[in-house]
């Protein structure tokens, strides 16, 4: 039987430390690295939600106001127009409710990072095709309802949300 301990086999060593840390410290930058993708992850989801609820909106008003869409009053990237009347509190024309309808959408758009919407209404056969491109993080192009390969600038969030709709 040995009752004494050997000089080297006392504690761990300098390198034996160093590498304990490398792997610590390795960890925790991944688990850093997965953490912030989820929180971006969730941020574009978040918008991709609210997206969907606002086209959803559109959608249901233009089927609620279809001679104003028929007219072409809905048609175009919307824009904030002056109200000049209240349509939940008294009855409007149908130009007026698709004026408050638009100032509506304009104020549910700035949950999204420079959200931006465009309607392009075409004849499709017996009925109206309608499209709605909401684009958040991004530019809209001028000449169409295509959002541009400007990956946002900066913007974790940015993305897309097309609806077809047939009326």
């Amino acid at each position: 039987m040995l009752y004494g301990t050997r000089k080297w086999n006392r504690g761990s060593s300098l390198l034996e430390v160093m590498i304990s840390l490398f792997v610590l410290v390795t960890g925790l930058l991944g688990f850093t690295a997965m953490q912030l993708d989820s929180m971006q992850r969730l941020s574009h989801n978040q918008c991709y939600s609210r997206a969907i609820g606002i086209a959803s909106s559109i959608a249901d008003s233009l089927r609620a106001n279809r001679d104003a869409l028929l007219n072409g009053r809905y048609e175009g990237r919307l824009t904030s127009p002056s109200v000049t009347r209240d349509c939940l509190a008294r009855a409007c024309s149908s130009s007026e409710l698709a004026d408050f309808d638009k100032a509506l959408w304009h104020e549910a758009l700035s949950l999204l990072p420079r959200g931006q919407a465009f309607i392009r209404r075409t004849q499709s056969g017996d009925g109206q095709e309608v499209t709605i491109t909401l684009c958040w993080g991004r530019e809209l192009r001028a000449d169409s309802a295509d959002c541009s390969s400007d990956a946002g600038k900066g913007t974790a969030a940015a993305g897309a949300f097309r609806l077809q709709l047939l009326l």
